[in-house]
């Protein structure tokens, strides 16, 4: 145990060292001088890691420090994934709005399983509150579990955390202090409140002081994209409600999410020019390019064996397939260190659509659905598959005339099995309006 405590010192102080010298670098000294002032900073100090020590001194300038060494649980150790690089930079970014106050409202939209709400949102909160950068935080978010759980992970990040304690002293007390499922009040006075997207920003505060801090972490839900008007409302919402919510002077506003379609919430920030937005895609290409590229040389041979339906174990044939050819198949992603190629690929093949929009961040794919592969099969081979969805389409261009006048109208009954869409019946008819009626009956029965 002794031995274990002795080296993670010596890589506390590494890390400290590292952090300390980039800071002198930044002040214009060259690495060798930075280095060597950082050496015998630390050799000379007393109170390293101990209340308002160096450590706590050069976390309170530098986040990404502070989220390296005060919240290495959340970060660090056995079972933790390395950040990727964008992570480092948006953490610079973000100490830069509080600190130099370049931007006070931030946009993030980055793919779905990047991390969102814990490498940006929750070590900004804790690392605001912490040093009183900010009073009073709200974070709202459509999603009920997110804003339950963005108070969660912040309990657990400071309660019983040793390196927090000593240097900051005890942060929360739930005997004293308000600390429930909605609310965190800090011993040093200042709080963090959850709340619901739909619930009301406008007059909240605490001990007197208006929101400082605003997050919205997937602020919008997917029914509040599906219509114009319902983007429009939640917009109007936002712009009526958090703009008199916050305090003058000190307030910041983050936005964090992934956008649904071309007027939503989060789209309209981007193209707002009071918002500094960023936007990450998984895949470092454009669509064009992704299609071509997982329709081609070795990718192409595994789509083949996956779309295989004489091979009940195609998933397994076309994933051996992929072990064998590992190293030629890898391609570059936004987050390399944590996520798979494979995961990826399966997610591309399975929903297009939906991996251009939840992880690439582009929605001009929205709306259009395309059959990459065609397969003949016998209608007795059709039909004797088990269907898990059955879609009748129609297009229906004589409705718009319901005289006697004839027109054309294709109809189109889809199955779906094992992830296989089968057009189990298709037709084109030229009838009047009530034959088209009875004929959709006739397939609805």
């Amino acid at each position: 145990m002794a031995d274990n405590q002795l080296e993670q010192q010596l890589l506390d102080l590494q890390l400290l060292e590292k952090h300390l010298t980039k800071m002198y670098e930044k002040e214009g000294l060259n690495y060798k001088e930075s280095l060597k002032i950082a050496q015998k900073t630390i050799d000379n100090e007393s109170n390293i890691f101990e209340f308002k020590g160096l450590a706590w001194l050069v976390g309170k300038q530098d986040l990404e420090y502070f989220c390296l060494y005060f919240l290495s649980n959340i970060y660090c150790g056995e079972g933790k994934s390395p950040l990727s690089e964008t992570h480092f930079q948006i953490w610079q970014e973000i100490q830069d709005m509080i600190l130099k106050k370049d931007y006070t409202q931030r946009n993030y939209v980055c793919p779905r399983g990047f991390g969102k709400t814990t490498c940006i949102s929750t070590p900004l909160a804790i690392w605001c509150h912490c040093y009183q950068y900010k009073k009073y935080t709200v974070i709202a978010s459509a999603v009920g579990d997110t804003a339950d759980e963005f108070l969660k992970n912040i309990k657990n990040a400071i309660i019983d955390n040793k390196k927090i304690e000593s240097a900051f002293g005890k942060l929360i007390d739930s005997k004293k202090y308000i600390c429930n499922s909605e609310k965190i009040e800090f011993t040093n006075r200042t709080m963090i409140q959850s709340i619901s997207a739909s619930g009301a920003i406008r007059g909240k505060n605490y001990n007197t002081s208006r929101i400082e801090l605003l997050i919205l972490d997937d602020y919008q839900k997917s029914d509040e994209t599906n219509t114009e008007e319902a983007t429009e409302k939640k917009w109007k919402i936002f712009n009526e409600d958090a703009k008199n919510a916050m305090q003058k002077n000190n307030s910041t506003i983050l936005g964090v999410g992934t956008i649904q379609r071309d007027t939503c919430f989060y789209s309209r920030l981007i193209k707002s020019a009071t918002w500094k937005s960023r936007i990450e895609k998984a895949l470092p290409l454009d669509n064009n390019a992704i299609n071509e590229y997982f329709h081609s040389d070795l990718w192409e041979q595994f789509y083949k064996l996956l779309a295989n339906t004489k091979d009940d174990n195609r998933l397994d044939t076309a994933k051996e397939f992929y072990f064998q050819h590992i190293n030629e198949m890898k391609f570059p992603m936004l987050w390399c260190e944590y996520w798979d190629c494979l995961d990826f690929a399966l997610l591309y093949y399975e929903d297009k659509q939906g991996f251009f929009q939840e992880y690439q961040n582009d929605l001009s794919s929205i709306g259009e659905k395309r059959f990459q592969t065609i397969i003949t099969k016998s209608k007795e081979y059709i039909e004797a598959q088990k269907f898990s969805k059955i879609c009748l389409s129609i297009d229906p261009s004589g409705t718009a005339r319901k005289g006697k006048k004839k027109d054309y109208y294709a109809f189109a009954l889809a199955g779906l099995s094992n992830n296989i869409t089968y057009i189990r019946k298709g037709e084109i008819k030229d009838f009047e309006y009530d034959d088209y009626i009875k004929h959709t009956l006739f397939f609805i029965a």
